[in-house]
């Protein structure tokens, strides 16, 4: 019996800010699509924080809710923060969390864009 990570997410977007001019431009759907890319891309240590708590908590199951921005010409994510979470356990809190720091957007948008939650599920799945 194995046990494997489904994750699923939405995103929802705030308003994405011009640093210096206080614009709003407009998050293109080819910018939402290549952060949910990226998010889809980090399943694999997604998946390992989820299977390090599985193995001291193996009934664990819920969602975590991040938020994060990502930097203009770097693309990188940052002031990542759990917004809520229903797993209640500290260190795959952290690893989340540190998961989603790693990533980065390419190519980097030229403004803000924060990014006020990204839901994620957690579901122990058994092997038939």
């Amino acid at each position: 019996m194995s046990k494997t990570i489904i994750v699923a997410g939405s995103l929802l977007l705030a308003g994405a800010f011009l640093t210096s001019t206080g614009c709003t431009p407009t998050v293109s759907q080819a910018q939402r699509s290549n952060i949910t890319q990226r998010m889809t891309g980090a399943q694999i240590p997604l998946a390992k924080c989820y299977a390090d708590l599985l193995s001291t908590t193996p009934a664990a199951a819920g969602n975590v809710a991040v938020a994060f921005r990502i930097q203009p010409n770097t693309g990188r994510f940052t002031n990542v923060k759990m917004n809520r979470t229903q797993i209640n356990d500290p260190a795959f809190n952290k690893c989340v969390l540190a998961v989603v720091s790693d990533l980065h957007m390419s190519p980097a948008p030229s403004f803000i864009i924060d990014v006020v939650e990204y839901p994620i599920g957690f579901k122990p799945v058994t092997a038939k």
